[in-house]
């Protein structure tokens, strides 16, 4: 009896410890299951998420493409605002797209800045560097340097051709590589990167990140310098320039006024070279006839003639034009950075374009045709800017309503080609919200995108 007592005590143990171990594992793939299905759905909305933000950037690729002379259709429009994109049975998803505004503005604004009306941090000279940013004076020389403060570190090609070696950038952050540039450089007071002036950005030296409390965003070098900026050197209706200084061929007939056709010609006789087309502004040359008579012949270019010469003419050799300027967004403190261009004049160009039609905005020679600058002023600065806007910077931000899921990307896109590209994208999710995110009682648009 007493063994028999021990076999059902043992086996009552073993019948427990199954029982345990079976509920274990029960609960063991119960957890898993809900971790997988955790997971999954987490999974899920990252990618519903992503989508959204792809939404944004292909809606905001089609504006920019068909408005490259009109920045009122992308620099501040509420139709980049909280865009539905589809209804999954759940949530909601949503995009935005915002971007800088102006530093006394101190909030985002829903659109796209243009790359353009910023100056090119691979070719900026050291002038233009101290004008337009608050970068210290040894980083300046780093990235721009002057051959005639120091000779010391440079080659003979470096003095004879007047070059000295500088750093490349292929993004903004590649200008952390250069000694003693710091974040708050590039990216100013704005630590989170929504554009946005918090309130420990404006409360001094309290919290992260130091500030003026200035009641201003300071955006640091993004608000003024790029690395993507370029146009193709092509003819407003994308046919190839004509080369002003090869005398291999002659003008196309009816490309140019007689008068200046004649000029040009007697130019590429006379052995004579162009630095840009614009040197034919209101010129004057004495030139050698076919029996070697010298006289004063002008080139027939005014205020009428210019935006054609401009446009059908080219000196470069290179198939795309690297940092031009658009001085149709610039802002003051850039346009005042250009050579012959003071505080003043550049104020009154950007209170000038204001009322320009979109017509004249496709051409830089309405600075000289309104009077903002002489023909001697307009001739420096003439190779440097621009009227078209190609490439864009944005944020956008994909989520969903009710659950608020999201992401948030950094954008840079190129529209300057026939087909618009992503030249840079970066996920700043961990940066947090932007911006508080619409009710979804609020109206909003369904995006239709192309395939």
């Amino acid at each position: 009896m007493k063994v028999r007592s021990q076999e059902k005590g043992f086996l009552l143990i073993a019948v427990l410890v199954i029982t345990m171990l079976a509920s274990m594992v029960a609960l063991s793939l119960m957890f898993r299951m809900q971790a997988e299905q955790a997971s999954f759905s987490a999974s899920a909305g990252s990618e519903q998420a992503w989508y959204a933000v792809m939404s944004g950037i292909q809606q905001s690729m089609q504006i920019a493409k068909s408005a490259v002379y009109d920045p009122a259709a992308w620099e501040n429009n509420p139709t980049f605002h909280h865009q539905l994109v589809y209804d999954d049975g759940s949530d909601k998803w949503y995009f935005s797209v915002y971007c800088a505004g102006p530093s006394e503005e101190t909030q985002a604004r829903f659109g796209l800045i243009d790359e353009n009306r910023k100056i090119h941090l691979n070719n900026a000279t050291a002038e233009m560097l101290q004008k337009c940013t608050t970068l210290p004076a040894t980083v300046i020389q780093q990235i721009a340097p002057d051959i005639s403060s120091n000779t010391n570190s440079l080659t003979v090609e470096d003095l004879i051709f007047g070059t000295a070696p500088r750093p490349h950038f292929s993004t903004l952050d590649d200008f952390l590589k250069v000694p003693g540039a710091t974040p708050g450089m590039i990216y100013g007071e704005d630590a989170n990167h929504n554009f946005h002036l918090d309130p420990n950005e404006d409360d001094g030296q309290l919290q992260f990140p130091p500030d003026d409390s200035d009641g201003q965003l300071f955006l640091g070098l993004q608000e003024v310098a790029t690395v993507y900026s370029y146009e193709f050197d092509r003819a407003s209706d994308g046919s190839p320039r004509v080369q002003l200084n090869s005398s291999k061929e002659k003008l196309p007939e009816g490309l140019l006024p007689e008068k200046t056709a004649e000029f040009i010609q007697l130019a590429w006789e006379n052995k004579k070279l162009f630095s840009s087309p614009v040197d034919l502004l209101e010129a004057k040359e004495k030139f050698k006839d076919e029996k070697g008579k010298e006289a004063k012949v002008e080139s027939g270019v005014g205020a009428k003639e210019l935006p054609i010469i401009l446009d059908k003419l080219t000196t470069s050799f290179n198939s795309r034009l690297i940092g031009l300027i658009n001085i149709n967004t610039a802002s003051v403190k850039v346009l005042g950075s250009l050579p012959g261009i003071d505080q003043t004049k550049a104020e009154a160009i950007v209170s000038a374009r204001e009322s320009l039609t979109v017509d004249q905005r496709q051409s830089i020679a309405w600075l000289y045709s309104e009077g903002l600058l002489n023909a001697q002023v307009f001739k420096k600065v003439a190779p440097l800017i621009t009227t078209q806007s190609l490439q864009f910077r944005f944020n956008v931000v994909g989520y969903a309503l009710p659950s608020g899921r999201y992401r948030v990307f950094e954008v840079v896109i190129d529209t300057a080609d026939k087909q618009p590209q992503i030249l840079y994208l970066r996920d700043i999710s961990r940066f947090g919200l932007p911006f508080a995110l619409p009710t979804g009682d609020e109206t909003s648009n369904v995006v239709q995108t192309k395939s």
